[in-house]
């Protein structure tokens, strides 16, 4: 097929382009991708897709590592192979694979990852990482029944060699930090939990979202787990000198006036400065935010008990 015939096919399919990632080559003429839509479906880096070669029962799978388009219009991908357990069979030793099981091509050297035109995609599959890994921890049962295909386990392909160990920068895995659990508050919430997640980049932190809104994931305990994109931090204003210190700005007169009326025998705050008339307003708020919180909370508490209660009648 020419160059001409790829493009044509891509728009009678119904192509856009996502949002741009940065350009390349020596006259900038490359535009690389974050993400596009083919054919009525909606494909972002990281996806695995399958792809057919004529004369082969089984498809190819592979995650896309790379999307671009040059500057003659051509559109292409990189992608990072998957092999099925029939390919691969020489080197698992008689040892049995799970069903639906792939594996991750590793290393360095042909067969990790090639390029192909973006028009050879034939679908979006879904493949879920099974590692017992810090950074992969164990999927939920629901979502390997839905998996199309699950991998735990990785094959070099210059030493053909098989390891169930990930490498951090193996198959999109990379740019993902620890996550910091958030302590729990006066306003926060008994019945769900929080954690701060650290990315690389916006567009790792983009595709974590979408995914989660696409996947409704739910956790162990039956709960949804759900990620939004937090605020940058402002720092605007005035900053006070230490951490959870008021920064209070008084005029030189006023300062004075209250030295001079300040008992000198107390290092506690005293009912004649501003100081003391604050903390007493925000102990009032405070208590009165507490009580709300409170009666908030045991009703939505109460609300999840008769939804759990009707579940199990059903």
């Amino acid at each position: 097929m020419s160059l001409s015939a790829e493009a044509d096919k891509v728009e009678n399919l119904e192509f856009k382009w996502g949002k741009k990632r940065g350009v390349g080559g020596k006259k900038k003429e490359v535009q690389f991708y974050d993400s596009f839509t083919y054919d009525g479906v909606d494909y972002i880096l990281h996806d695995c897709v399958y792809m057919y070669k004529e004369g082969e029962p089984k498809p190819y799978i592979g995650k896309l590592i790379k999307i671009w388009e040059n500057g003659d219009k051509t559109k292409k991908v990189k992608v990072q192979w998957f092999f099925h357990p029939s390919e691969i069979l020489n080197w698992l030793r008689g040892e049995e694979a799970l069903p639906n099981e792939i594996f991750l091509a590793s290393g360095e050297g042909a067969g990790v990852a090639n390029v192909n035109p973006l028009e050879a995609i034939a679908g979006k599959c879904n493949v879920v990482c099974i590692s017992k890994d810090s950074r992969n921890p164990q999927p939920s049962e629901q979502e390997i029944r839905m998996a199309d295909y699950i991998f735990y386990r990785t094959f070099d392909v210059r030493h053909c060699t098989i390891s169930d160990k990930m490498d951090d920068k193996v198959g999109g895995l990379e740019g993902i930090l620890p996550a910091k659990m958030v302590q729990r508050t006066a306003i926060s919430s008994p019945h769900s939990g929080q954690a701060f997640v650290i990315l690389k980049t916006k567009g790792a932190a983009e595709r974590i979202i979408k995914e989660l809104g696409d996947g409704c994931l739910m956790l162990s305990n039956g709960r949804p787990l759900v990620g939004s994109m937090a605020p940058p931090p402002s720092f605007l204003g005035k900053q006070s000198t230490f951490t959870g210190h008021l920064f209070v700005d008084k005029s030189k007169h006023q300062m004075q006036r209250e030295m001079k009326e300040a008992v000198s025998t107390s290092h506690c705050s005293q009912p004649n400065t501003i100081e003391y008339e604050m903390a007493m307003e925000w102990r009032l708020l405070q208590s009165r935010s507490d009580r709300w919180w409170k009666l908030l909370y045991k009703r939505q508490g109460e609300e999840l008990r008769k939804l759990k209660s009707n579940l199990k009648l059903k």
